[in-house]
């Protein structure tokens, strides 16, 4: 696959749209961490934990991608 080269004002844009989604899974995280602790039920716990797992990995996908193709 052949990429053409991205204009600058491209990836500002870009990153400036990446960098709000970062901050949304970032409060959707302590929201969760919060949810879990007020659990007491172990299965709902360990929802809450995974949940926290992927909310988490889609925090270093979007990050590794910012870096990556933003320039930042």
């Amino acid at each position: 696959m052949v990429y053409k080269r991205i204009e600058r004002d491209q990836k500002n844009a870009m990153r400036s749209n990446l960098e709000k989604v970062l901050e949304n899974q970032k409060s959707l995280g302590e929201k969760i961490d919060s949810y879990q602790q007020s659990t007491n039920v172990g299965e709902y716990r360990e929802f809450w934990r995974e949940l926290k797992n992927r909310n988490n990995e889609t925090i270093h996908i979007v990050s590794r991608y910012m870096i990556n193709k933003c320039n930042r």
